[in-house]
């Protein structure tokens, strides 16, 4: 007699992972995804207030979007805080803008499980994150490009002003005050208005120059 084997189905396993942050890295001249290598880190504020590398890596998407999957899944979600993150960039290439008084883009993460899943994902991912170039950026050889650094009152060099010409271009100045401000839509042999502004305490500066006869010097604009 042939025994008779029996199939049960039983009920299937998932879990499911949640990115509570999605940063899309865009170049400021090109408006796509950057050039060259970006190093990206992710740092968690402690109970004093005081950021912590965490050495996480991020995951990447095909379409090129940061994210961190799984970031704060827990077994248990019940009395746990909601915790506070920032992503850092170093680019070879870029100055990152971030948000004001800020050094890097900061998020929030609420701790989940899959009976206990992250509310409103939906609106916070994904954010984008624009990267101006740096000094050595690769400009087209048809674009204006204005060299200089910023100075204030006594002659020391501002990292991180914003450097622009109207709401057309802008740029970061790097750690030694440097700054390439590109100029794509400017009127030749026209006064042009170049502000410089410390976005730490709003101290300002502005420059005027004439295109193409003041380029290929290097100006220095003072803010106070």
């Amino acid at each position: 007699m042939n025994a008779m084997i029996k199939w049960r189905n039983l009920p299937g396993e998932h879990t499911e992972l949640f990115s509570q942050i999605g940063l899309r890295l865009l170049d400021e001249i090109s408006g796509v995804a950057p050039y060259g290598k970006i190093r990206i880190s992710l740092d968690i504020k402690d109970e004093n207030g005081e950021w912590q590398k965490t050495g996480i890596k991020p995951l990447i998407t095909l379409s090129g979007v940061i994210t961190y999957p799984g970031l704060e899944r827990r077994a248990e979600v019940a009395g746990q805080p909601i915790r506070h993150f920032r992503i850092r960039l170093d680019a070879d290439l870029y100055r990152p803008l971030y948000p004001p008084r800020t050094e890097g883009y900061e998020f929030e993460v609420a701790p989940y499980n899959d009976a206990n899943l992250p509310q409103n994902i939906a609106s916070k991912v994904v954010k984008n994150a624009f990267l101006t170039p740096a000094t050595n950026y690769p400009f087209p050889v048809h674009i204006f490009v204005l060299y200089g650094d910023v100075r204030d009152a006594k002659g020391v060099k501002v990292a991180d002003a914003l450097v622009t010409e109207g709401a057309k271009e802008r740029v970061l100045t790097d750690e030694r005050g440097a700054f390439g401000l590109p100029l794509r839509w400017v009127q030749k042999n026209s006064p042009i208005n170049i502000t410089a502004r410390d976005r730490e305490n709003r101290r300002t500066g502005m420059l005027n120059v004439i295109v193409p006869i003041d380029l290929g010097k290097n100006h220095t604009i003072v803010i106070s």
